[in-house]
């Protein structure tokens, strides 16, 4: 069915774009597979495959999405970074091509493409297509909720609408913020003089129901955790620190500009802002649905960074629809003469800023050597240096005939001493002034009394230390594990090491700073 506002393509044949995009989204597997393989893991991304070794109706921070999914994959190729990896990154491919027919049957194919390119450059997404995060889980259940919603409204086909439903629901089971695709939904029908009959009917209602169903793993594990998700995500949106008016503001600004490359969201808030009203060549319905999915999310976390820190990727769904819209622009709203300049201004620099994530030798050659500045692409490297030195200090302290227990004072440093240690240890979380996570549930300090320790922290920490003489009867400093890189000033991890001895226990309710 083709309404007056809308082209679908056929599907007859694949088209010229078709093939394109297919050749794209296979040529970008290929490449995330093989850095999947080679690069070493994130901090969360081991503290994920914590979660997969512990499954569980969900987690301190979000649902058992991304848990399940690192599963499947050290299942099938061990615990491994490609194993870890290798579901997310199919996932992405799949992220890309719907994101391709979504726009393509709002639009045509070659804005489908456009949106397909600008989603694979930018370098928060780039780099979510290779490590496995919930945030990529999640959002290939927003673009698949997105084309699957376009093809129920399109072809008027109301069973459509409960697999919106199922699809928003186990995206929910990732992040809790999928829910966020039902008020987007109810924007679009409120807009849309074509679709708005939709909300006279019980499947819209109904299929949010069969959402809500699927969420109630999660909701049931917080009631038995004392609603630990809540107060989590209550301290993650009250981060002020004392702040001077709109610092949080700016720097949200200055982050979605990296997240996207800085022209490209420069061109993501002018087309969202611009498609509030009818734009000559753009289907009137094509930009209140990309409108509707992108604007009030970004507008959101806008509003959440006048009061309170945000992280990065919060409002990456958003980028799905906000992308789309720009390549809409691009391609029917502008002269031919402007297309090819500008979309080379949009891509260009989002895709050298992604390369320069995955290859951080780049950074010293244009100046950038501060480890401080390239902490990020640097993140993947020097665990096995940290982790063979930590396992030098256990060895020698196990001499001394006491039982040892490794620990940290926060997951990022339990996760991947957990993965890079031979044996693979359960370590035990001391929050030692450090904010509460998932190692509290499932640690067992009280166990260790009288036992000795690692401790190691990720940084130099005085108030950490102090603490931790509080809790051993004697704490001393070990040689720090120390990791440098060709072309950087300085080191660029320097993990401090503690010896615990005669560990006398701990109240985390004392010592915690927090959620």
């Amino acid at each position: 069915m083709t309404t007056a506002n809308t082209t679908i393509t056929s599907k007859a044949a694949w088209s010229r774009q078709d093939q394109a995009a297919f050749l794209l989204a296979a040529t970008l597997t290929v490449a995330r597979l093989f850095l999947g393989a080679a690069l070493g893991l994130a901090q969360d991304e081991a503290h994920y495959w914590q979660w997969s070794r512990h499954l569980d109706f969900s987690y301190y921070d979000q649902g058992p999405g991304i848990a399940l999914c690192i599963r499947l994959g050290t299942l099938l190729f061990g615990d491994t970074p490609f194993g870890i990896r290798v579901v997310n990154t199919l996932l992405t491919a799949g992220t890309g091509w719907l994101a391709y027919r979504t726009a393509a049957r709002w639009t045509n194919s070659q804005v489908g493409l456009w949106a397909m390119v600008f989603l694979s450059v930018a370098p928060l997404l780039a780099v979510g297509g290779v490590l496995a995060t919930y945030d990529s889980v999640q959002v290939f259940f927003w673009a698949a909720a997105l084309y699957a919603l376009t093809h129920t409204l399109q072809q008027e086909h109301a069973a459509g609408w409960y697999v919106v439903g199922a699809l928003v629901g186990m995206g929910s089971l990732c992040k809790v913020t999928m829910l966020l695709f039902a008020p987007c939904v109810l924007l679009f029908l409120l807009l849309s003089p074509t679709y708005r009959k939709w909300l006279a009917t019980p499947h819209p209602y109904a299929a949010f129901t069969l959402a809500l169903l699927l969420f109630t793993p999660v909701a049931f594990w917080n009631a038995r955790h004392d609603w630990v998700n809540l107060r989590h995500a209550a301290a993650l949106t009250s981060r002020s620190r004392g702040a001077p008016p709109f610092r949080w503001f700016g720097e949200f600004l200055g982050g979605q500009a990296f997240a996207l490359g800085p022209f490209l969201f420069l061109a993501e808030l002018f087309v969202l802002i611009r498609f509030t009203r009818r734009t000559p060549g753009i289907p009137d319905e094509a930009r209140r649905f990309f409108g509707a999915f992108g604007a009030p999310i970004l507008a959101l976390c806008l509003l959440m960074s006048l009061r309170s820190k945000l992280e990065i990727n919060w409002p990456v769904p958003a980028h799905l629809a906000g992308l789309m819209a720009v390549a809409a622009w691009l391609h029917l709203a502008l002269p031919t003469r402007f297309r090819t300049g500008l979309a080379a201004g949009f891509t260009v620099p989002a895709l050298l800023m992604s390369g320069a994530v995955f290859v951080p030798d780049v950074l010293p050659l244009i100046g950038v050597r501060s480890p401080v500045t390239a902490q990020k692409p640097l993140e993947p490297y020097g665990w096995s240096e940290i982790a063979a030195r930590v396992q030098q200090e256990r060895v020698s302290l196990e001499r001394k005939g006491k039982p040892v227990f490794l620990a940290g004072t926060n997951y990022r440093v339990n996760s991947i001493l957990g993965f890079y240690l031979p044996d693979r240890p359960e370590m035990v979380a001391l929050y030692l002034g450090t904010r509460r996570d998932q190692f509290g549930i499932w640690s067992r300090p009280q166990e260790h009394v009288g036992e000795n320790a690692i401790l190691v922290l990720s940084e130099k920490d005085d108030e950490a230390e102090r603490l931790a003489r509080q809790v051993f009867t004697r704490v001393e400093g070990a040689p720090s594990a120390v990791v440098t890189r060709p072309g950087f000033i300085g080191p660029i991890k320097d993990w401090r090491i503690f010896r615990g001895y005669g560990f006398r226990g701990y109240d985390p309710d004392r010592f915690a700073d927090g959620y």
